[in-house]
């Protein structure tokens, strides 16, 4: 099963307790492949969490998906830009990879501000499709 991890902004402590609870627990219930985004500090947040967790579960993967070639500046990371994403540039860019991993979504981990556009199609396409979504913004309020 795989889990999509995305977020906004600058994570504060008890949004990083609550993506570990988060995401210990979707280890648990049979999550083994992480799709992370690489665009924030919350998501950089996220693939340290992440990496910490595999050490304990060595069959677990961590994929970065990136809205550009990652070229080799991922050494540690299988990291991939959907395919036709890297022709695109900012928002029009996130949008099409957003919906690239709420296609490959069984759950969704994330950090939403639900006044932003983006965040709120994420929010309906999560819904639309049933995927198991965690909004940690309301987790933290």
């Amino acid at each position: 099963m795989i889990c999509v991890c995305l977020g906004e902004g600058s994570p504060s402590q008890e949004m990083k307790d609550a993506f570990l609870l988060l995401a210990d627990e979707a280890v648990e219930a049979g999550v083994n492949t992480f799709y992370v985004g690489a665009e924030s500090e919350t998501e950089a947040m996220m693939l340290e969490i992440l990496h910490k967790i595999k050490r304990a579960h060595s069959k677990m993967e961590i994929t970065v998906v990136l809205t550009e070639d990652p070229g080799e500046n991922w050494p540690d990371d299988l990291a991939v830009c959907p395919k036709g994403v890297e022709h695109l540039s900012g928002a029009e860019a996130i949008e099409a990879r957003n919906e690239w991993l709420m296609f490959m979504a069984d759950f969704f981990i994330g950090f939403m501000n639900t006044k932003n556009t983006a965040s709120r199609k994420l929010i309906e396409t999560a819904k639309k499709r049933k995927i198991e979504f965690f909004n940690l913004s309301q987790a933290v309020a």
